[in-house]
């Protein structure tokens, strides 16, 4: 895991890979809202997910499965990060004036906009270092020296 920490170091978007590597699925990072983190109780809800359904982005508001809904402790590292995205969020919205987007996701770009889930899959494949796994949503993804990758798109084929 340090390993993929020293590869985001520089990333603006590293808030999403420290919920990626807290657990968080790629629907929900994408669909996580600045309402669903309570800084002060140190939680946030899993909400409404974003998910591609035939090349379009869609919000899904039904969980995955009962253990989708629930409401995590945040660590203090992720704390921070979320801290630093937020107010690079409002440095932003403060420059683009009424251009700023602004929906209120927690991973957007510069303008506001949610990230499409597959933008946010190949921004993943690139932040990671060579050693992880590059499949979003593998279980084993930041942790190769601890446990090889089994997902199937590392497999040969």
């Amino acid at each position: 895991m340090e390993q993929v920490l020293r590869s985001i170091r520089e990333d603006s978007n590293r808030h999403a890979w420290y919920l990626a590597l807290y657990g968080l699925r790629r629907g929900e990072i994408g669909g996580l809202r600045w309402t669903n983190v309570a800084f002060e109780a140190r939680t946030l809800t899993i909400g409404p997910m974003r998910i591609s359904v035939d090349g379009k982005a869609v919000e899904q508001d039904d969980a995955k499965s009962e253990d989708s809904e629930r409401t995590l402790p945040i660590p203090e590292a992720i704390r921070a990060e979320l801290k630093g995205a937020r107010k690079r969020q409002a440095k932003e919205e403060l420059a683009l004036g009424a251009a700023y987007r602004g929906d209120g996701y927690v991973v957007c770009n510069e303008a506001g906009e949610p990230y499409h889930p597959d933008t946010l899959s190949k921004m993943w494949s690139k932040a990671s270092p060579p050693r992880a796994c590059r499949t979003y949503g593998c279980t084993t993804r930041g942790t190769p020296a601890a446990r090889p990758c089994t997902c199937k798109a590392s497999r040969p084929q």
